[in-house]
């Protein structure tokens, strides 16, 4: 017939869903690369993300429009689509009114009749007349589980009757721009849920045919990576096709139309245009979930023997970024077995397999129902809570629990001691010049040099003492106290309990251990019936849970584990952490710190004499140097004007040559050289 009448359009029916294939289950030419994406045929469509209640029309996945010249000015329209198959509504032909669907689900099934719920689409010839409508789609193929249906579109002058071709006689031969355009491409697919539209050009009078393409409507891609595939077309009449990405206005009308790419996505689709090979690198693209969709249109051109197009048609698909292999849904997650089904998506399954919970005071970690869990570990297990100032930490009660806290006291008077939670102790150097003891009575006048203590040597000969009952003679030599060994068998003391006759040997205290069992106490507070064995005080340790105290305030319920006295460590309770310039003291597992820093200026001391108007700052306690001169310190025979310099103590050495006293009553003549008196004469008798 020439030119139509288009029928009353129905009122709007149901609500969408979505999924897609073509009907004619066509099988895909294998032209693909290893690492192309898997062209989806009918029965492995891929379901877009499940049943999602969406406004207005928002069915569409895939559209195609190809014709045939059939004699003079006439041609037959073939209609493809896929829609969601619960966003789309059965019809009753015979009263073009909506019905209930064939038994079974409530939906469509293969040979029902469906309309888009907007009321129907319609074909527009593009030569000035009504459009050819409103279209009904007969199923050809449905997936329930995907929710998916594909259908062709019937002629409306065929109804009740059923025909697949839709014959359309134009008034003159020329060429013509027939269109499908409705609302609207599925909401869920990233770049184009708008309007769709399908062109068609029309070469009418010429006895050409247009190109046919069997792509089918999903095409699955890595979501990271190359994805390389052809677009299958063939031309009836032999014609050499040219393929082209769509036009934003071919593919969306006045709403547009974005081609996978940018803004989407770092890289933008193409094709060849001789092969229809499309390509198109993934990598950072929006990635929506585990599946997610992009919408693409492909222009087929058949071209004259000049190479001008002379017809065309569109194919309207998607491409679904999915996985591709097992390693593409690791969801780093070792409680789960993670696998890939490309049409579905990623699948995660619990597993039991052993594991690692994080916890160092639990053991024989395996997953179960997804959760990776341990048994507690032994009491006294070694762990690490991270706190290196917390000493050899252990398991107790499951809880990885502070040991002894580390001293850092390295008993040198010229270092600053201190702990830091993630080195443990340091040890930094104090002002060359500080005064000291290195507690060498051979040696005067020590100061801090680079953090060791260092003095000047006595007169040799000076009396000394070197702390050992078992030699004699001692005496000062070259800074040193130099003796003899004292006769064996002269009676000491080794300060051990568990010996008996002790005596001088070689110049070391000796004794013989007290008989077995003899009664003795090796000072721990959880072990009991202390005796002698071998020679040493050995205690058995009290039963597990006797109470006892750690000497640690951030811990309670204290008892002795092993022969060791453990706490409960405390998180929260008030204590005292030594820093004036610290607020809000708690425990915190088993430590005592200060939370908040006191308030700047708040009134503190630094131990410094020669700092002034102490106060807090940032946490910590400075003050103001006093002004240099002010007297400090102790001055030494050899050391005079002790006096401060730059908020620090700073005794000079006096003059070399300068009389002074070592308190030694058997030396005379004694000098002051490089701070220390040295150089006396020893006195006879």
């Amino acid at each position: 017939m020439q030119g139509r009448t288009s029928p009353p359009r129905s009122p709007a029916l149901g609500r969408p869903t979505q999924t897609p294939n073509d009907g004619a289950r066509r099988q895909m030419p294998k032209s693909l690369r290893s690492h192309a994406a898997s062209l989806v045929v009918a029965a492995c469509i891929v379901f877009l993300g499940g049943a999602v209640d969406h406004a207005g029309a928002s069915e569409f996945i895939y559209g195609h429009t190809s014709w045939t010249a059939v004699s003079g000015n006439t041609v037959q329209f073939t209609v493809r689509g896929a829609f969601r198959r619960s966003g789309m509504p059965c019809i009753d032909l015979t009263t073009n009114s909506q019905t209930d669907c064939a038994p079974g689900d409530g939906f469509a099934q293969v040979g029902d009749v469906v309309v888009e719920d907007n009321g129907g689409t319609s074909l527009d010839p593009g030569d000035g007349n009504a459009p050819v409508g409103p279209l009904y789609y007969q199923v050809s193929a449905i997936d329930p589980t995907l929710d998916l249906l594909t259908a062709l579109a019937l002629d409306p002058a065929s109804l009740p009757a059923r025909s697949t071709t839709i014959p359309y006689t134009y008034a003159t031969a020329g060429s013509f721009t027939a269109v499908i355009e409705a609302c609207c491409r599925t909401f869920d697919q990233i770049n184009n849920p708008f309007e769709y539209r399908i062109e068609t050009l029309v070469n009418v009078g010429s006895g050409n045919s247009s190109p046919q393409s069997t792509l089918p409507p999903l095409v699955l891609c890595p979501p990271s990576g190359l994805c390389v595939f052809t677009v299958p077309a063939i031309d009836p009449d032999g014609d050499t096709l040219q393929f082209r990405l769509s036009t934003p206005a071919e593919a969306g009308g006045s709403f547009g139309f974005i081609q996978p790419g940018p803004p989407f996505a770092t890289n933008g689709a193409s094709i060849d245009p001789h092969t229809g090979e499309y390509s198109w690198d993934t990598t950072g693209a929006t990635i929506s979930g585990e599946r997610t969709p992009y919408s693409t249109q492909v222009s087929i051109e058949d071209l004259d023997a000049g190479g001008t197009p002379q017809s065309k048609v569109a194919v309207d698909f998607m491409i679904i970024l999915t996985c591709q292999s097992n390693a593409d849904c690791n969801d780093g997650d070792p409680c789960t077995d993670d696998t890939c089904d490309p049409q579905n998506g990623c699948f995660h399954t619990n597993n039991t397999a052993s594991c690692d919970d994080g916890d160092a005071c639990t053991v024989n970690d395996t997953c179960n129902a997804g959760v990776c869990a341990g048994q507690t570990a032994p009491e006294g297990t070694a762990c690490d809570d991270g706190n290196a100032c917390d000493g050899g930490e252990t398991c107790q009660a499951g809880i990885c629990s502070p040991g002894t806290p580390l001293d850092c006291d390295d008993q040198n008077a010229c270092t600053a001691d201190s702990c830091n939670p993630l080195t443990g102790c340091q040890h930094t150097a104090v002002l060359d010049a500080t005064p000291c003891d290195d507690g060498n009575a051979c040696t005067t006048g020590e100061t801090c040099q680079t953090g060791v203590c260092t003095g000047q040597a006595v007169t040799d000969g000076s009396p000394c003492s070197d702390g050992n009952a078992c030699t004699v003679g001692d005496a000062c030599q070259a800074g040193a106290c130099v003796s003899t060994p004292a006769a064996d068998g002269t009676a000491c003391t080794d300060d051990n309990a568990c010996t008996i006759a002790d005596s001088c040997q070689s110049g070391t205290c000796v004794g013989t251990p007290a008989p077995d069992s003899t009664p003795c106490d090796d000072g721990a507070a959880c072990t009991t019936g202390d005796t002698c064995q071998g020679g040493t005080c050995t205690g058995t340790p009290v039963a597990n849970g006797t109470p006892c105290d750690d000497g640690n305030i951030c811990t309670d319920l204290d008892t002795c584990e092993g022969g060791a006295c453990v706490g409960i460590p405390l998180t929260t309770t008030p204590c005292d952490d030594g820093n004036a310039c610290t607020t809000v003291d708690t425990c915190e597992n088993g430590r005592c710190a200060g939370s908040v820093p006191a308030s700047d200026g708040s009134a503190c001391d630094d131990q410094n004499g020669c700092t002034s108007s102490d106060a807090c700052l940032n946490g910590a306690c400075a003050g103001q140097p006093v002004q240099d001169g002010i007297a400090c310190g102790v001055a030494g025979p050899c050391i005079t004007d002790a006096t401060c310099q730059n908020g620090t103590c700073y005794a000079a050495p006096a003059p070399n040559g300068s009389a002074c006293d070592d308190a030694n009553s058997c030396t005379s003549g004694e000098s002051c050289e490089n701070g220390a008196c040295v150089g006396g004469s020893l006195l006879d008798g």
